[in-house]
């Protein structure tokens, strides 16, 4: 019985950091990324190397830069503005820069 208590908890536990992950989660419409990748691609960024996979929910290291949302895309995607995005590897993630965590990702 005490197993099944503790499953069902951590059961619970997960659903709820799922939920939370895909309340704060953005999507971006493929125009808007097209217009993200086309500046990554034009631009020069630093390398990133993160120490631990990045999904949407996960908190990005204090170590790591992140770039503005560039304002002709905030102009056309409201809802990035006050967001940063990171570039690791072929991925672009989007950033809410006061919590630092990850509420998109753009995969290639």
């Amino acid at each position: 019985m005490r197993k099944s208590v503790i499953a069902f908890a951590a059961a619970v536990a997960l659903s709820a950091g799922a939920a939370v992950a895909q309340e704060n989660q953005i999507n971006i419409s493929s125009e808007i990324e097209t217009e993200l990748r086309s500046h990554v691609a034009t631009s020069r960024f630093d390398p990133v190397v993160v120490e631990a996979p990045l999904a949407v929910g996960v908190t990005l290291d204090g170590k790591v830069s992140s770039h503005p949302i560039p304002e002709e895309i905030v102009e056309k995607a409201p809802e990035l503005k006050d967001h940063e995005f990171v570039v690791v590897e072929d991925k672009i993630y989007i950033v809410e820069p006061q919590s630092r965590k990850v509420v998109s990702v753009l995969e290639e």
